[in-house]
């Protein structure tokens, strides 16, 4: 009789420390159980407002500009996503600025310096801005890695 009476005291404890836990309770795996339930929630409220349609997705010219540092995969990408959809119309900055100073990139930096580059990167950077929202086409603009 001994042996059993630490675990009735135990076990009272253990009833006393679960609010709401009737003697009902015999072991100790009952009253953990009972302390990890959750509690019942109220319903929500219905909604006061009555829900609205989500805007409608636009049909028009979409543009899409990739930017990133040097080197990080921009022009790749760019024509990847352009052979996937044929309704982007592919500009590369950094084509259009050789094109522009009619030599190549590492040239232009070497000759004239990278504050020179920078300053002719913007203009060209202007000039798309301007023809992306004239022309009214899907364009995918792939930006230098100073833009």
């Amino acid at each position: 009789s001994t042996r059993h009476e630490p675990r009735r005291r135990h076990r009272r404890r253990l009833h006393a420390r679960c609010p709401g836990s009737a003697a009902k309770s015999t072991s100790a795996a009952d009253a953990y159980s009972s302390t990890r339930t959750p509690p019942l929630l109220p319903a929500p409220n219905p909604p006061t407002t009555t829900p609205t349609a989500p805007p409608p997705i636009p049909t028009g010219p979409r543009n899409l500009v990739l930017i990133g540092g040097r080197g990080c995969g921009k022009s790749s990408v760019c024509r990847l996503l352009r052979a996937a959809d044929k309704r982007f119309t592919l500009l590369n900055l950094d084509e259009m600025i050789a094109r522009k100073a009619g030599t190549s990139i590492p040239e232009i930096v070497q000759g004239k310096g990278w504050v020179y580059f920078r300053e002719l990167e913007f203009q060209v950077c202007r000039e798309v801005a301007g023809q992306a929202v004239c022309d009214g086409e899907w364009l995918l603009i792939d930006a230098g890695g100073g833009v």
